[in-house]
């Protein structure tokens, strides 16, 4: 299973109701489950040593070895434990989402960089077909009645002045 936001939220949710109610045992299983689902078998030990807890408990109360108040007792730190891990889990989830999508931002800047570059690439090839098409006709100006010798000869040093700055400011882009 894939790991989000929503998931995690849904699961804190939760268990924070179980607890609430006093459910400790779907608790801790709630917690387990997730833990298994979502492959972060860091936390099992402490899943594992709560639900001991819990069991151990119950079976002194049980047994009647142990007195109400301190079963009472057991349990309302039961709650906090799990209530612990459930907050550690849950920070660990939203780190772990934040990193991915860290991860993958950068991929999709990277990417897009590329995309920009390769886009520059394209612009300074066609703006030097260009240059090389006008410097052609500034050549052969002479032949051809009525054409304007200065107007060709200004956006050819147009476009030098172009190329030149873009080249200057971005030295990677040329390869």
């Amino acid at each position: 299973m894939r790991l989000d936001h929503q998931s995690i939220e849904d699961f804190v949710w939760k268990v924070r109701t179980l607890l609430q109610k006093a459910e400790i045992k779907d608790a801790i299983e709630t917690i387990s489950s997730f833990i298994s689902d979502y492959k972060i078998e860091r936390y099992s030990p402490e899943a594992i040593a709560l639900s001991a807890r819990y069991y151990q408990n119950e079976s002194s109360q049980r047994k009647g070895i142990e007195s109400s108040d301190n079963i009472q007792l057991e349990r309302n730190k039961i709650i906090f434990a799990t209530l612990d891990l459930l907050n550690e889990i849950r920070q660990n989830s939203i780190d772990k989402i934040a990193s991915q999508l860290g991860e993958h931002l950068e991929s999709i800047a990277k990417k897009g960089e590329e995309a920009v570059n390769d886009m520059n690439r394209i612009n300074i090839l066609m703006a030097e077909s260009r240059l090389l098409e006008l410097e052609a006709w500034n050549f052969y100006a002479g032949l051809f009645p009525g054409m304007d010798k200065n107007k060709v000869e200004n956006q050819i040093e147009a476009f030098k002045e172009i190329l030149d700055r873009i080249k200057k400011h971005n030295p990677n882009i040329i390869k």
